[in-house]
């Protein structure tokens, strides 16, 4: 009992995570290549979902297996991708304009119409990715039809 009453209170202190699993399938519907990456804002810290950013300032690349570039017309599946999750920790979909390198992702900013930082959702996530205007947009894939992700 005293063990069970510790636990409960460690997860309460530091938060528990729980593990997630999520798998992205972005199609481009744009005239030009897109370079997709997944991360993860929040705790605990992996490696693989680390940021481009974060990467970057311990001298090493993003994960190859979760970033990669789609050509105008395809779809890029990421299949199953696990994770722990505490909190409020977030799977974050980017999107940016080009296929780009390390030194191209960070120079673009969150808040520039060149990219897209999509909220994901554990399971499946279907994403097609149009141009409106000279902003990105995308679509969420749902069983009941497409709903816009709002940016």
């Amino acid at each position: 009992m005293r063990t069970l009453t510790a636990l409960s209170l460690l997860c309460i202190l530091v938060g528990c995570a729980t593990n997630q699993t999520y798998r992205v399938a972005v199609t481009n519907d744009t005239q030009e290549p897109i370079t997709i990456g997944l991360v993860k804002e929040g705790d605990p810290y992996q490696d693989q979902w680390a940021s481009p950013e974060l990467a970057a300032t311990q001298n090493r690349a993003p994960d190859s297996r979760m970033w990669a570039a789609i050509p105008p017309g395809k779809t890029a599946d990421t299949g199953p991708v696990k994770g722990r999750f505490r909190g409020d920790a977030q799977a974050i979909l980017r999107v940016y304009e080009g296929d780009l390198n390390l030194s191209g992702i960070l120079a673009i900013n969150r808040d520039q119409p060149n990219r897209m930082d999509i909220p994901l959702h554990p399971g499946m996530n279907h994403i097609t990715v149009t141009e409106q205007g000279v902003r990105l947009h995308a679509m969420r894939d749902t069983p009941s039809g497409e709903v816009a992700v709002d940016q």
